[in-house]
């Protein structure tokens, strides 16, 4: 499933594609304040939102679709990456000008 979100809407929205066709709304999971950005663990198994109003990223069971938790960051993250062991996560924090780094484990991600 592909994911996207829309900074006005508090949700994420899980996509099916097929080729370069958007066949359906799969999905709708509500997150945080103005999700900025989104992140998929290496195993799919979860996702990340940086919810840039609320200061904060919501961690997304992918199968359930359903927000297990809420990691405070950083102010307004606007970006959010996972690195390719699945074991930390990244934001970019535009008000506060810095960069948030989250253990996966202390959070629930399970590592590859």
């Amino acid at each position: 499933m592909d994911y996207v979100c829309l900074p006005l809407d508090p949700s994420v929205y899980g996509l099916t594609v097929s080729g370069a066709v958007l066949d359906a709304v799969a999905a709708e999971i509500p997150v945080g304040t103005s999700p900025s950005g989104i992140a998929v663990t290496p195993d799919g198994r979860h996702l990340l939102a940086a919810d840039r109003d609320d200061d904060a990223l919501s961690l997304v069971d992918a199968a359930t679709r359903q927000r297990i938790a809420v990691i405070p960051v950083g102010t307004r993250p606007f970006g959010v990456t996972i690195d390719a062991a699945g074991q930390r996560a990244y934001t970019a924090n535009v008000g506060s000008n810095d960069v948030s780094s989250e253990w996966a484990s202390s959070y629930g991600f399970p590592l590859p």
